[in-house]
């Protein structure tokens, strides 16, 4: 049975839809379940430039370097991967598969995005990314690899910067490079005209190299999003008329096919209709700034702070007098900075470890013992973020617990979170900075109008283990679903992580008239003179 939606013809589904906004879930039997890992800092770097190839349309890949002209850390031993050209991006590509102790069992295709099936063989002792054998884990997705990618490709907007070596060129900045993600539809918002009007969230992975859960689960974010986005999006455009050439009728069958077929193995990952519908309208309708590692040499590296220098107290926020112009000495911080200072976000998370709780401002010694003037609208958007992350029974891990820094956590001069929240209007605890390090920082980038720095920002604490074992860290089973038994660190992040692009901005969805049950009109890669 077929029914018309949206002047698209596609089966209607066996199972009954259920709504996104009841926190109900089918119960599924999910045929390929993955394990997750902690990617480290060459995988992440190999996945983003993978996500950015598969999804053009949806994803904008940079770095700090390439658009605000910073230094790279680490000098020529951070992060050399960054810089190989010619034959090693091939060699990239086939990392994981060189590596002794993993195997490629298989493959599978997922929302159109090809993906590898690796097993562990041998059991690692005290590595970071412990795997338990027998375990299926993701390798960096495949790509196309043409004449152009095996020499080092071209300058393209997607951040390949081909084999420039030349000084102007950021691939000559040696260290290494802060790697921005941005998720925005660029077809139903082309910018500038129609971008300009979105709602914007920053996810933040890693400020402290060795707290390794956030940058992982940031990248699994993007893929959950980005694989309901495309599916939704298909087919394009209107169906065929009987009438018009062969060839046309063949591409729109061959759609439709792969319309079917994706949604069909979102289902069996527990994103039924009415989630992949939802998921499709947050990509297309928010703009997602993410950045995995702001200390990529700290990530690289596996440490807490860039080259000595803690990035978690870098910011111009709450400073004591002596040490007031003593801030965006680091790389981390100067990222931050320049993307806040590009951008007008609403909501921010950024993740840390060591306990495990979602806190709010105040986190500055001089608020100690105050509440926030926002303090109720913190308390009840943070209250969301926990209930829908949830606890992980399974591994005798609760809810997260709540509150303001100060009294959950601890307070810190200099803190981002505060510096995001209050640098546009609390001006008697901001001082401009003027580092020397890095060739030092123009002194006028962190002096900031009344309207930048005014974001409800969100500390998570994703728990004690910094780097926890693949066994804690969850499977892709029933993502969205708070009772899922394949949850862990990575599943309850993710649902938290889009739960806050969600609730950035409201919306109203007509689902039923009558006894009418209507589809969206949100329609990725799609205009919106183009939605019927």
């Amino acid at each position: 049975m077929y029914r018309t939606t949206r002047s698209r013809t596609l089966p209607i589904p066996s199972t009954p839809t259920q709504q996104h906004h009841d926190l109900v879930f089918i119960k599924t039997t999910q045929r390929n379940i993955r394990y997750y890992i902690l990617y480290d800092a060459r995988l992440l770097h190999h996945l983003m430039s993978s996500i950015a190839k598969m999804y053009p349309d949806l994803v904008t890949l940079t770095t700090s370097q390439e658009l605000y002209g910073l230094p790279g850390a680490g000098g020529e031993e951070g992060c050399p991967f960054y810089h190989e050209g010619g034959n090693n991006r091939g060699r990239d590509r086939r990392s994981l598969e060189e590596r002794d102790d993993w195997d490629v069992v298989g493959g599978e295709e997922e929302g159109g995005f090809r993906r590898r099936v690796l097993r562990k063989v041998n059991r690692t002792k005290g590595g970071e990314n412990e795997t338990m054998s027998g375990s299926a884990a993701p390798a960096a997705p495949t790509t196309n690899t043409n004449d152009d990618d095996k020499n080092g490709g071209s300058n393209d907007d997607n951040g390949d910067y081909g084999d420039d070596e030349s000084t102007s060129s950021p691939r000559s900045r040696k260290g290494c490079h802060n790697y921005i993600l941005t998720i925005e539809d660029k077809l139903a918002n082309p910018p500038p005209s129609k971008s300009k009007h979105l709602p914007e969230i920053f996810l933040s992975g890693a400020v402290h190299g060795n707290e390794r859960v956030g940058p992982t689960t940031v990248i699994e974010t993007a893929l959950v999003l980005l694989a309901a986005a495309h599916c939704e999006s298909l087919p394009h455009g209107v169906p065929p008329l009987d009438t018009d050439p062969e060839e046309m009728q063949e591409d729109w069958k061959v759609q439709v096919d792969e319309a079917e077929d994706c949604r069909e193995k979102l289902r069996d990952r527990g994103v039924d209709d009415g989630m992949r519908q939802w998921l499709a309208r947050i990509v297309s309708t928010r703009r997602i700034v993410i950045l995995p590692t702001a200390n990529a040499l700290g990530y690289y590296r596996n440490e807490r702070e860039e080259s000595g220098m803690d990035p978690n107290n870098d910011f111009p926020y709450d400073k004591k007098s002596k040490e007031s112009g003593n801030c965006m000495i680091t790389v981390a911080a100067r990222t931050i900075n320049e993307i806040f200072r590009d951008h007008m976000f609403q909501l921010a998370i950024t993740f840390h470890s060591g306990s495990s709780s979602v806190t709010y401002e105040w986190g500055a010694p001089h608020y100690e013992g105050q509440l926030s003037p926002d303090d109720e609208a913190l308390k009840q958007l943070v209250s969301g973020y926990v209930r829908y992350g949830g606890a992980i029974p399974q591994m005798d891990i609760d809810e997260y617990e709540m509150g303001t820094m100060n009294d959950v956590v601890y307070s810190v001069r200099g803190g981002m979170e505060d510096w995001a929240y209050a640098g546009s209007w609390d001006k008697e605890r901001v001082k401009p900075c003027h580092p020397e390090t890095y060739g030092g920082y123009d002194e006028s980038k962190t002096i900031y109008d009344d309207a930048t720095l005014r974001v409800f920002n969100t500390l998570v604490e994703t728990g004690k283990e910094k780097s926890p074992s693949t066994d804690r860290l969850g499977t892709d089973q029933d993502v969205l679903n708070i009772d899922s038994a394949g949850s862990g660190h990575i599943p309850r992040n993710i649902r938290l992580s889009i739960l806050m692009a969600d609730v950035v901005q409201p919306y109203v969805a007509v689902r039923h008239v009558n006894d009418v049950q209507l589809e969206d009109d949100i329609v990725p890669l799609r205009e919106n003179t183009d939605r019927l």
